[in-house]
């Protein structure tokens, strides 16, 4: 914004509480609306013991000053301390910032953090460079949903196959990825270019000499390819996107050869005025090969506003040492839902992937922390030492319900287990590649500084240093992922290694086994579910609804005596200790919390009053409550191939999943599964294109093929593997696979039907319904 005294200053430090005009111009703190008093506030880590210091951001410089003129007041009555000196935290944060993987550059001066990002963008104060880096909400809270905006990027790649890796590295992180210039042809298969974490490529290949477009789409999406709007001899493709709020949009990646002739853009006018009659929003991204800061694109600009579309990206995305241009666009009909755009650095070609961040809704999968046992640090003698002086009678068996006895024995033993192994907090990152490290993650810091260096100087040298760091973190990459699989290898042939781990590993390494589909999506009430706690509850409900029982079965009155009764059964120590010594220590604690590797280490210390436990379990013939918890996860165990194999017999629903013989279409009956019932849908269509004419025709009941009625009973099987029908039901007197049988029964010989004679009694055999086959 402009000052009064003419000074410029960014749009984000007005009516932020401070003069940022100058001594006398109160220019950017006039006419604020009061919003609330607290901007944005965040805590930060401590001295190891002492409380952690909040800092806070007022919206006001007038509230500070009245907060601190009470501020000996609230230290006595709150028994906090208060205070606005804060340099020593600035020094701090100053070294954490300038860590993060978003920090380039980080100072501090006249009271204020000041810091940029890997895109030159500056931040002032310590709370706006909180909201930069650590995603803070301005009025923090628990977060109660993982669901954030939707991320597009497209990238011109010139070549796909030879760097997957590096896209699957750097741009894994966005829901949608565009790629034009694949050079892809059929040769080459999806497996072989398939990213961890998205569906299938959808493709529109040329050859493996240039053009081609593709697109990636998160597990978390639901997709349709909508061939119905695309044109042919255009290289743009179109899918229909649903996310896990069931909202609608469209998404589609364009390649326009550089010397096009002008009908291209024909086409293209025909493709969008068809995707525009599907009243939806449109995403449509790609290399235009046409400027948009240069004087000839104005036909272009014109045909976007006849369209009623408009271009959100307003800078240069493919770099040479001399000259920068705006090619790689992204267009919409709805700029309103567009939340930012960014030009990243390139990673893989002279192009820069352009990022689109819109307001839809999607789940995604964040890290987190856990708690583990440090099991490094295990004092084992220590706890053996502690378990056998445990006096159990006392501390535990002093009640008689087994309910109270289980978890006097849990409480012990883990109070025990605490003081001896100590624990240790651990941060999972589900979507980082095993293959990253530190050198990576620094020389693509230092990737990101050179590309903002070069691109703002535009000198040649600077440009020819990113290039260097570029094709050395290709290098990188490719090795480190080489020494990773090279690592896993080396581990097959250790002999110690748990069979499960080796069967994971070989697999890994060794790709022989086909990869999983995604889980499928959920169907109910009209709607699609894709968040897995949606699906788990609608599986849930319907389980529980088919177990229920409308009317109580009466319970038989039995009057014998059983043959045996529990507490005739007894335990001994001796079957315990040989239980816990072959538990295996590489499956996971149960509901308790119990580690087995623990349970195995000190089996001889714990094995007494376990057998006492059990043995009292007995004896009051109940179990305790806890034994009767079992963490259950649902695991989608993949599709059958018998559609991939024989899709002309074979139906495959399209919500669940499952691939159902071809007969049960359109039978009347839901054989999709819960939730699915797309087996019975578009019937009448399907039913108008394959009705078989009886008169000429017969439906074969396996197949459902539709064959010529004159190959029933000919001994010969037509209707394919596996089914028989055309030859079951035959009488013994039938016309043989040379004959014809007429509609009144005789037998003619084949070349007698549309000879223009009629041989059969009732002229079937010059019938037009015969003669037109």
């Amino acid at each position: 914004m402009r000052c009064m005294n003419r000074n410029c200053i960014p749009m984000e430090w007005k009516c932020d509480g401070e003069r940022d005009c100058g001594p006398h111009d109160n220019t950017d703190e006039a006419n604020c609306k009061l919003s609330g008093t607290v901007v944005a506030m965040h805590r930060i880590p401590g001295k190891e013991g002492s409380p952690r210091p909040v800092l806070i951001k007022f919206l006001r410089m007038d509230t500070k000053i009245s907060l601190l003129r009470k501020k000996k007041a609230i230290n006595e009555a709150l028994k906090v301390r208060i205070g606005d000196d804060i340099t020593k935290l600035n020094q701090g944060l100053l070294n954490r910032l300038y860590q993060h993987d978003n920090v380039i550059s980080s100072w501090y001066f006249n009271g204020h953090v000041y810091g940029s990002d890997e895109e030159g963008t500056r931040h002032r104060s310590i709370i706006q460079f909180l909201l930069l880096v650590a995603g803070i909400e301005q009025n923090p809270g628990p977060d109660q949903s993982n669901k954030k905006n939707l991320k597009i990027v497209h990238n011109n790649v010139c070549s796909l196959l030879p760097k997957l890796d590096l896209i699957n590295n750097e741009l894994h992180e966005y829901d949608i990825i565009c790629i034009s210039e694949s050079h892809l042809d059929k040769s080459i298969t999806d497996d072989q270019i398939k990213l961890n974490g998205f569906h299938k490529p959808i493709r529109l290949d040329r050859n493996r000499h240039g053009g081609g477009v593709t697109i990636y789409i998160k597990n978390s999406l639901h997709f349709i390819i909508r061939n119905d709007i695309s044109v042919s001899n255009l290289e743009l493709l179109w899918v229909e996107v649903r996310n896990c709020s069931n909202e609608k949009f469209l998404v589609g990646v364009l390649y326009r050869p550089p010397n096009s002739n002008s009908n291209i853009w024909d086409l293209f006018s025909e493709s969008v005025d068809k995707a525009l009659d599907c009243n939806l929003p449109i995403f449509l991204c790609g290399d235009f090969n046409c400027d948009m800061m240069s004087n000839s694109s104005n036909s272009f600009k014109k045909l976007l506003n006849r369209l009623n579309l408009e271009n959100v990206v307003w800078e240069s995305t493919n770099f040479t040492t001399q000259t920068g241009t705006c090619i790689d666009l992204c267009v919409t009909n709805r700029k309103n839902l567009i939340k930012s755009v960014t030009v990243l650095t390139p990673i893989c070609s002279s192009h820069s992937p352009v990022s689109v961040e819109i307001s839809f809704k999607t789940f995604k999968q964040h890290s987190f922390k856990r708690q583990i046992r440090d099991f490094k640090r295990a004092d084992y003698e220590g706890l053996k030492n502690q378990l056998n002086d445990t006096d159990w009678d006392d501390v535990v068996f002093n009640s008689n319900n087994i309910n109270d006895v289980y978890m006097n024995f849990v409480k012990t033993f883990e109070s025990t287990v605490n003081r001896y192994i100590p624990t240790k907090t651990i941060t999972v990152r589900p979507n980082d590649k095993p293959f990253m490290n530190n050198l990576i993650r620094n020389k693509i810091r230092h990737r990101n500084r050179i590309h903002h260096k070069a691109k703002t100087s535009n000198n040649p040298d600077h440009w020819k240093k990113f290039r260097e760091i570029r094709n050395e973190i290709i290098s990188l990459v490719r090795k480190a992922k080489d020494d990773y699989k090279c690592k896993l290898t080396s581990q097959l042939i250790d002999k110690n290694i748990p069979p499960g781990k080796w069967w994971r590993i070989a697999k890994s390494v060794s790709n022989f086994t086909k990869n999983r589909d995604s889980p499928p999506f959920l169907e109910h009430d009209g709607q699609i579910f894709i968040h897995p706690l949606d699906k788990s509850e609608i599986l849930n409900n319907h389980f529980a609804d088919i177990a229920n029982i409308d009317i109580e079965p009466e319970i038989p009155d039995n009057n014998e005596p059983p043959p045996c009764h529990l507490n005739k059964f007894v335990i001994t120590e001796k079957e315990i200790l040989d239980q816990l010594k072959i538990l295996n220590v590489n499956k996971p604690a149960g509901p308790d919390g119990i580690s087995p590797r623990i349970l195995k280490e000190v089996a001889s210390f714990i094995s007494k009053p376990l057998t006492k436990l059990f043995n009292m379990s007995l004896s009051v013939k109940q179990v305790p409550l806890l034994w009767k918890i079992a963490h259950v996860n649902p695991i989608f165990k993949g599709k059958d191939d018998n559609c991939a194999k024989n899709p002309g017999r074979y139906f495959r629903c399209e919500l669940s999943g499952s691939c159902i013989p071809k007969q049960w279409r359109c039978d009347g009956n839901s054989d999709c599964g819960p939730g699915d019932s797309t087996d019975e849908n578009s019937c009448s269509e399907l039913l108008a294109k394959d009705a078989c004419d009886a008169k000429t025709s017969f439906r074969c009941s396996v197949s459902n093929d539709c064959i010529y009625k004159g190959w029933k009973c000919d001994g010969e099987f037509d209707c394919g593997a596996d089914d028989t029908s055309d030859e079951n039901d035959c009488d013994a007197d039938f016309c043989s696979y040379k004959e014809y049988e007429c509609e009144s029964g005789e037998c003619i010989p084949l070349n007698w039907t549309c000879d223009k004679e009629y041989d059969c009694s009732d002229g079937s055999d010059e019938s037009e319904a015969i003669c037109t086959l």
